[in-house]
């Protein structure tokens, strides 16, 4: 899903479980950033964690807004990040002023 608005481009995703889907997305994702010339941001769950290559490959153009060390996944008990949100470098000052993981219950 990618939306423009007036002063920004909003995408959400999830990506694939394989790795070769998932970088494949990336690239799509790249592209479509670069296109844009309002700053772009990209959520969603991204199935790789912040070390992983999809990751680290976004991180060449995107900053990470979210605390990476904050666990995401699984739901009812998490041990790791695979949630992001993320803004295109070169966007201007983005900050976080809150953010909280909701543990669902099972």
């Amino acid at each position: 899903l990618i939306v423009e608005l007036s002063q920004y481009v909003y995408a959400c995703t999830h990506l694939d479980l394989t790795e070769q889907a998932r970088l494949a997305s990336v690239d799509i994702i790249k592209r479509e950033a670069a296109r844009s010339t309002k700053p772009f941001f990209i959520t969603g769950d991204l199935n790789a964690e912040p070390h992983d290559e999809p990751i680290t490959r976004l991180g060449d153009d995107f900053q990470i807004l979210n605390d990476t060390t904050q666990p995401t996944f699984p739901a009812s008990e998490p041990d790791i990040c695979i949630d992001y949100i993320l803004v295109s470098k070169g966007s201007g000052s983005a900050r976080v002023r809150r953010s909280k993981v909701l543990i669902k219950l099972i």
